[in-house]
């Protein structure tokens, strides 16, 4: 159901463009949101307090690529739902910091979301030149250029090691 809230929009580009932004990513921000809520009605109050400040954001959204779009999101649900536990009191645990979407597809993201559990899971048994190397790139979104002059590396080699990063994450991964 979309939310009342978008026929206060002004703009009817803004208004059709959080309209469809809720059609398409409205199962991974209650996804992300049960993950920490388990109050159904709760859940439904944090995917309308998300979606509420989503609309302050149109700017920013409307400029961000797929990846990142979902990847902001996904987190603006994640963090809303600790808020709520924040603000009544309620132990608990901390965010899990690693948050990699490699697909074009929301559905596809959903899907995939067990495994990126799994990697967040295992990220701290990573050496630190592979966490280090993956957050630049999958998550900060820097280029094999930017990584290798911040390393002072030829770009050849930055490659070289990511390869080997994401083995090294994928072996863990199968263990």
């Amino acid at each position: 159901m979309i939310p009342f809230l978008f026929l206060a929009i002004e703009s009817e580009s803004d208004r059709e463009f959080m309209t469809y932004l809720f059609e398409c990513y409205s199962r991974l921000m209650y996804y992300k949101i049960r993950r920490v809520i388990r109050d159904p009605w709760a859940v439904d109050d944090i995917l309308q307090t998300t979606a509420e400040k989503l609309i302050h954001k149109i700017h920013i959204l409307r400029q961000l690529d797929q990846k990142r779009l979902t990847n902001y999101v996904a987190t603006a649900a994640r963090n809303n739902a600790y808020i709520y536990l924040r603000d009544n009191d309620t132990d608990f645990l901390e965010l899990d910091n690693v948050d990699i979407t490699d697909t074009q597809d929301v559905e596809t993201t959903v899907f995939h979301q067990e495994d990126i559990d799994h990697l967040c899971d295992m990220w701290d048994m990573l050496s630190e030149k592979s966490k280090y190397l993956l957050n630049s790139r999958y998550i900060l979104g820097l280029t094999t250029k930017e990584i290798a002059s911040e390393l002072k590396m030829k770009p050849e080699s930055v490659r070289m090691a990511l390869t080997r990063a994401r083995r090294e994450a994928y072996h863990l991964m199968q263990r």
